[in-house]
């Protein structure tokens, strides 16, 4: 706000809708490039990042071969990396973020991105295009209602035999649940995996699966196995669902 209160002192008259348009948008995007460095801080290095991703490769293989070659979308691609990884492996992808600078990021290293809020991108996509739909630490940005307005959007666009996969923060895991999950500002609240597989199920994949991923490697001295799971367990999760 303060950004619109100083445009208002300079400018000699009053706001057309184009000029407020101009300004509400250019105030959404002041933060970009501060969260793009955020990202760079907690999120990992590309290579890590990189290197986790690939435990989806075989899921996106069987999916891609289902669809007859159809491409991937991934929703809120940040910097790029798992599209990095599907184009060297010769598989089509595209990615929506609505981060101006990891949009230039991600043109920059020639990936296929456009710069638009991941919801309204879909909504403009012919049903029964793609080979899968994934998101990787985005559904803990969400509303409950968009979250099922994502699942609905992604069930009317993946062909039959095509893959949706939703990564995000393990609240199982209580370090996570109850502290590392907040660091990100951005984030509205924690998803418990059965929650999100219900949500999967519900509104019509099949062969819902939870992938529990990335237990952290310092055991702390801790004994108890109890004590292990729940303080030192997973820190993320995948759910993972079919289109029949």
């Amino acid at each position: 706000m303060m950004f619109l209160e100083e445009a208002k002192r300079r400018l000699p008259e009053p706001f057309d809708q184009q000029q407020l348009r101009t300004f509400v948008n250019e105030e959404q995007h002041l933060l970009d490039s501060l969260y793009t460095a955020f990202e760079d801080r907690f999120r990992g290095s590309r290579e890590e990042i990189k290197n986790r991703l690939t435990t989806y490769i075989p899921y996106i293989e069987k999916a891609i071969a289902a669809t007859e070659n159809a491409a991937i979308l991934d929703i809120g691609c940040g910097r790029g990396e798992w599209l990095e990884l599907l184009t060297e492996r010769g598989m089509k992808s595209s990615g929506v973020d609505i981060n101006t600078t990891m949009v230039q990021y991600c043109q920059e290293r020639g990936l296929d991105v456009a710069k638009e809020d991941g919801l309204l991108f879909l909504r403009n996509i012919e049903a029964n295009s793609l080979a899968g739909l994934t998101a990787f630490h985005v559904i803990e940005h969400l509303s409950l209602q968009e979250f099922i307005s994502l699942i609905n959007e992604a069930l009317r666009v993946i062909r039959p035999g095509g893959i949706v996969i939703f990564e995000t923060p393990n609240p199982e895991n209580l370090i996570v649940g109850a502290c590392n999950f907040y660091i990100d500002p951005t984030h509205r609240n924690p998803i418990p995996p059965p929650t999100a597989q219900f949500l999967l199920e519900n509104r019509g994949f099949s062969h819902v699966q939870i992938n529990r991923l990335h237990p952290m490697t310092d055991n702390h001295g801790l004994d108890n196995q109890f004590l292990k799971d729940i303080l030192l367990g997973c820190q993320d999760y995948a759910v993972i669902g079919w289109k029949s």
